[in-house]
């Protein structure tokens, strides 16, 4: 927080760095909701600049930015339309790393949503449909991401696309469950990319998304009805707790 204060105070009044600027308040916005505090005012401040440079790719990760900030409020409903704007523009310029970061949070942002429906809210989609577009959009940004090489953010999709099929296990409020096929291949499919997950943050020394894609896996056991799974993979989870510590 300091630098970046340190860089918009030294940069203060010099409209030539308008851009440099738009780049500082967009990172202060998403390292102030990463602490839980609402960033919204400082992230528009950083769009409006870039709108005003009409610099297309920063201003498509702003609009990104600012769906990530409303994510981190539980403000779902918000965030699609901005991610939406950002895939938009980043399909336009070709910027691919930026686009499957923008794919990944609008996946995010659908998945939400399909758990709000699930649990009886309402909500202009089905969550059928919400899965299946979230599912659509996360498979894109995994291959964006296998292509580059990215190995963090190729991780982060994946205990996306696991939390995703692990949260299609759920009950639906007021309807029957899903067949017993379909659940099947749900529950195989979120073991698969969560283990997969697993492995490669274990072999790239990455511990938080390794003990991150433990707990979604303990949890996919759990929705799956699959307790004695769900007892062992808790009684691991516990070892990679400590070994944080």
């Amino acid at each position: 927080m300091k630098y970046y204060g340190h860089s918009l105070y030294h940069i203060r009044g010099d409209k030539g760095v308008d851009s440099h600027r738009g780049f500082v308040l967009n990172n202060l916005a998403k390292a102030l909701s990463d602490m839980g505090r609402n960033s919204i005012t400082v992230c528009l401040d950083g769009l409006k600049l870039r709108r005003n440079l009409a610099e297309e790719v920063p201003l498509a990760v702003s609009y990104n930015t600012l769906a990530l900030i409303y994510d981190d409020m539980d403000r779902y409903e918000d965030a699609p339309e901005l991610a939406a704007k950002a895939i938009a523009y980043l399909r336009r310029a070709g910027a691919e790393r930026s686009l499957a970061m923008a794919l990944q949070q609008l996946g995010e942002s659908l998945r939400h949503l399909a758990i709000r429906t699930q649990r009886g809210e309402k909500v202009q989609a089905t969550p059928d449909s919400l899965y299946a577009a979230s599912e659509t959009l996360l498979r894109e940004a995994r291959r964006i991401f296998v292509k580059t090489g990215e190995v963090s953010r190729l991780i982060m999709v994946l205990i996306e696309l696991g939390s995703l099929y692990r949260d299609r296990l759920r009950p639906h409020s007021g309807s029957n469950d899903a067949p017993t096929r379909q659940r099947e291949t749900d529950y195989r499919e979120a073991i698969s990319n969560l283990s997969e997950a697993m492995k490669m943050a274990r072999e790239n020394q990455l511990k938080h998304l390794e003990v991150d894609a433990s707990v979604n896996l303990a949890w996919t056991h759990f929705h799956a009805g699959k307790y004695a799974e769900t007892e062992r993979s808790s009684k691991s989870l516990n070892i990679s707790f400590q070994s944080l510590t």
